[in-house]
């Protein structure tokens, strides 16, 4: 029965290999780990509505003339832009 050898190349190379691998793996934990909670984020409008599928005038309508939909004027005006978080949204669909 001949036996398998492998070349010092090949073990280097598949070490580099794995090297990298991890590497990779570390920056996109990192990357995850540094990100901002979906909960924190702020959608305008058109955001929001396409965030849960309905047409941005259908959207403004249950949330302003309904109140149905939690939001927020930046300007503190009656009129103005809108700003939606996304854990209300989740909470409410």
């Amino acid at each position: 029965m001949k036996g398998t050898y492998i070349k010092v190349e090949q073990i280097m190379d598949i070490d580099s290999r794995l090297a990298a691998i991890e590497e990779t793996q570390n920056k996109i934990l990192r990357l995850l780990a540094n990100r901002a909670p979906p909960e924190s984020s702020v959608m305008t409008l058109k955001q929001a509505a396409e965030y849960v599928g309905f047409s941005p005038d259908h959207f403004r309508r249950l949330a302003v003339e309904q109140r149905s939909i939690p939001f927020s004027r930046p300007s503190g005006q009656q009129k103005g832009k809108l700003l939606f978080r996304r854990s209300d949204l989740d909470n409410f669909f």
